[in-house]
């Protein structure tokens, strides 16, 4: 049995840290202390009648600058606990290099890893060359939207949540090419990581390849 969405328009007034929850799937427990089935997942059907109990989030709502939330890391330690993906995409068909090929050792991947990642890219890449040759890390550095300035390219873990969570819902009005992550590709300092937002691979392109650009940001609370 293929799991349902919101069919219904359930709508809730609970919040978190000022975000309004939206509906994010079903569990098997009425506290959330089963199995948790997102739209679209298969649910083992048994032969009598099962009960599945609707689950709130902050994922898929609303983040303070206008974005989609697409993770929730259940502390604030470093100051954070959301992170939102950009309304819109930065650039379409960018290079993530600046014109010269750079070892940046910005090898990390996991959650967290974006925000320095980037400041360690555009450190490293400073001036494109030639002069006027934007790259993607310095595309979302340079970013202000929604009122906020704090926008990075997203490590290679954060990007796989926002396709996991915003993608596969038809969220986020993301194009089905390939997005760069901030994660250079660790053997060969002329590759980056990227995601295929099509079919969901995860890959590494050239530096002088060109992929799409979704900026994200961190933050506490509204």
């Amino acid at each position: 049995m293929t799991v349902a969405g919101n069919p219904g328009g359930l709508v809730t007034d609970l919040q978190q840290d000022g975000i309004t929850l939206v509906f994010f799937g079903w569990n098997t427990q009425a506290d959330g202390s089963g199995v948790t089935y997102l739209p679209g997942d298969t649910f083992p059907m048994g032969a009598g009648d099962t009960t599945l109990h609707v689950v709130w989030s902050v994922i898929r709502a609303t983040g303070p600058a206008g974005g989609l939330i697409f993770h929730d890391k259940g502390d604030t330690l470093d100051g954070w606990r959301y992170l939102e993906a950009a309304p819109v995409d930065q650039g379409t068909q960018v290079q993530w290099f600046n014109g010269v090929y750079v070892d940046t050792g910005t090898t990390a991947k996991g959650i967290g890893a974006g925000a320095p990642n980037t400041a360690a890219i555009v450190l490293a890449q400073g001036v494109p060359v030639p002069v006027g040759h934007t790259y993607a890390a310095q595309l979302c550095d340079d970013l202000v939207l929604g009122g906020f300035d704090d926008w990075f390219l997203p490590s290679m873990d954060e990007l796989y949540w926002m396709y996991y969570y915003l993608k596969r819902s038809d969220l986020g009005d993301f194009s089905d090419n390939g997005y760069w992550s901030s994660s250079q590709f660790e053997f060969d300092v002329r590759f980056a990581r990227n995601q295929y937002f099509l079919t969901g691979g995860q890959g590494y392109d050239p530096k002088d390849w060109t992929n799409d650009v979704r900026a994200v940001r961190a933050f506490l609370s509204f």
